[in-house]
């Protein structure tokens, strides 16, 4: 039997520096594969998954909160190995990287390496080493050629559900939504991260943990973009502390940060190790190597140095740990060296003979599929809020819209008489309006938080869920905008030179129905886009097709066969011979000489057939969203 004291007080062997904790909060008591806690008569409590207890029998799997603090397992897990000379062990084994659509050129070749949990790993080597390359293959975003990932021996690509709640990881691109607080930032991924049966309380706890843990419980209130650079970075941090991973992998969090900054944030990857969790940090920067425990040197793929940062510059043979830079033009002479040296032997290849007693415990499930879509509806709906600008250009397109058509076109266009004319122009302009509506408001909307998708995707987040959170709002705000359309516009044009009322609630069917078709065609360009300006770029290649095979132009038809199957292709096409066809206008085409000739044979369309026709269209795009959404989530 053992007993680990936790509280504030140094001499104990979990030592959480939280004001909420007692100098000497509890005990652990350890005997054959049971943990029990017991409170020792705190002022602030212990909690085991959000039940006040003064002692109880505990697993890994449970949170264990003290005060506002949770208890970090791997600061634990590595008191418990100690005693056989093991802990939280992190092994990379001749992992062998090619680059995409390429059979020569490696991005990792070889790189093998051993850390463990306590330790602070920096990964240093010029742009294009392979930095990112090796952390995102760690996390499984990458997949390898060759070579294995193991955590405490097991292979992270047999059992990647581990990846899941054992390893955070913080890209180069912010994991927080710029638009939102940063509490409701931070309560939103706890919400997707932690199952549902720990309840609100235990999530709020996590919140204020992580946060303090990175310094920024003052700002929870603050809007994420008001945020500075290295703040920003410290609450992508906090994203992945809440579920205490004993594994961080960290890629360039200093990149732009000033020399006060930098050293601030290594100084917090330094405390987080010194808690028990395995941190491996991506630089350039070699001021504040003198707080990593370990530093490996890449070179275009290559291993050049694994070991203690102090022995690298003579290793290089340099005067400061910047100068090594200038010494890595021979990357496969390098690689071969160092494959001799003592150094590799007593740094990469005697840690690896000796191999871990202790399998990680499993990470938990994983929220299920609508409780993760009830989250990010609810977390797509507050961004939408917070960027007031954009919330404002939602709000404004259909009125103004709406008011250009009604200054333009008579307001009896759709009555018998000298304007009938004008109305085939009009109905076109309408379907394209929808369609422009579902589709500008979506096309950036995936792309933009690409690198959060990815990240929570490595979590066990339901790509479906993902995209039909995007869908269903995008696709209710253009049904409103159709909407406003149709109520400024049938105002101002007698109601359509119709007073059926049933006919008018058909006219908004078919253009809600294209603008829930163009939001979807929005997002399947945004998935297939790399960046948000080539989105914008897109989006009026993707709709002036639409435009050309309305039906507004006869020179389709008159065309041939391939140009009228082409049309029928056409989310337009379907809106305006539908629309036609609901407003009769080739019954009153017929009526007068002056516009017999404006007949279009879909005029003719029955309206289900159009209406049928346009939620196809509305399934299949979105399938093609899902597919290519999808292959994003898989990684390279």
């Amino acid at each position: 039997m053992r007993v680990l004291r936790i509280g504030r007080d140094p001499a104990c062997e979990v030592c959480l520096q939280d004001p909420s904790v007692s100098r000497q909060h509890a005990r652990l008591v350890i005997g054959d594969s049971r943990y029990v806690i017991e409170d020792t008569n705190s002022a602030n409590g212990t909690f085991v998954n959000g039940k006040r207890v003064t002692s109880a029998s505990v697993s890994v799997r449970d949170v264990i909160s003290l005060g506002d603090a949770v208890l970090p397992w791997p600061v634990v897990l590595r008191h418990l190995e100690s005693e056989r000379g093991n802990g939280l062990r992190l092994e990379c084994l001749g992992l062998r990287v090619m680059a995409p659509g390429s059979a020569s050129r490696c991005l990792l070749d070889g790189v093998t390496m051993c850390a463990h949990g306590g330790q602070l790993v920096g990964v240093l080597g010029p742009s294009g080493a392979g930095k990112t390359t090796l952390v995102r293959t760690i996390v499984g975003q990458i997949t390898p050629c060759g070579g294995r990932v193991l955590c405490n021996g097991v292979d992270l690509s047999v059992s990647p559900e581990l990846v899941w709640g054992w390893i955070g990881y913080v890209p180069q691109d912010d994991l927080v939504h710029r638009e939102l607080k940063l509490g409701d930032a931070l309560y939103y991924s706890a919400q997707l991260r932690i199952p549902g049966e720990r309840g609100v309380g235990e999530t709020a706890r996590r919140v204020l943990q992580a946060t303090s843990t990175c310094g920024l419980r003052e700002h929870l209130d603050r809007r994420i973009r008001t945020l500075s650079g290295g703040e920003r970075k410290r609450a992508s941090i906090a994203v992945e502390l809440l579920t205490q991973p004993p594994v961080l992998l960290m890629d360039e969090p200093t990149s732009g940060l000033d020399p006060a900054l930098e050293r601030s944030l290594m100084g917090l990857c330094r405390s987080l190790a010194d808690q028990g969790h395995l941190v491996v940090v991506t630089t350039h920067v070699t001021r504040s190597l003198d707080l990593c425990d370990r530093a490996l040197v890449l070179c275009d793929g290559r291993m050049a140095y694994y070991g203690p940062p102090r022995k690298l510059p003579a290793y290089f043979g340099v005067g400061e740990p910047a100068e090594l830079y200038d010494k890595l033009r021979d990357p496969a002479g390098l690689a071969a060296r160092f494959e001799r040296s003592d150094t590799y032997r007593r740094y990469v290849a005697k840690p690896l003979t000796s191999r871990s007693t202790t399998s990680l415990p499993p990470s938990g499930t994983t929220v299920g599929f609508w409780r993760q879509f009830a989250v990010l509806v609810s977390r797509y709906v507050a961004v939408l809020r917070g960027d007031v600008r954009n919330a404002a250009f939602l709000g404004l397109q259909a009125p103004v819209i709406a008011a250009i058509l009604s200054a333009v076109f008579p307001s009896d266009t759709f009555a018998q008489g000298p304007h009938l004319s004008h109305s085939a122009a009009l109905v076109c302009l309408l379907t394209m309006a929808c369609l422009w509506f579902g589709t500008s408001n979506a096309a950036k909307e995936l792309v933009r938080e690409r690198a959060i998708y990815t990240r929570e995707r490595t979590l066990g987040l339901s790509c479906g869920a993902y995209l039909l959170s995007k869908l269903v709002p995008l696709a209710a705000i253009g049904v409103l905008q159709s909407l406003v359309l149709v109520v400024v516009m049938g105002m101002d044009s007698e109601w359509f030179g119709t007073n059926d009322v049933g006919q008018v609630i058909q006219i908004l069917l078919l253009l809600s129905l294209t603008a829930a078709c163009g939001a979807a065609l929005g997002l399947l360009v945004s998935a297939f886009a790399s960046s948000p300006d080539q989105a914008v770029s897109l989006t009026p290649i993707v709709l002036l097709p639409q435009l050309i095979f309305s039906g507004i132009f006869t020179a389709i038809e008159e065309a041939g066969g391939v140009m009228k199957v082409l049309s029928r292709l056409a989310i337009s096409n379907w809106c305006f011979g539908g629309l036609g066809s609901t407003l009769d206008l080739n019954v009153k085409y017929a009526a007068s000489p002056a516009t017999a000739a404006l007949q279009r044979d879909l005029f003719s369309r029955p309206l289900p057939e159009s209406i049928a026709t346009l939620g196809a269209f509305f399934v299949v795009t979105a399938m093609g969203a899902y597919l290519v959404l999808a292959a994003h989530g898989r990684g390279n």
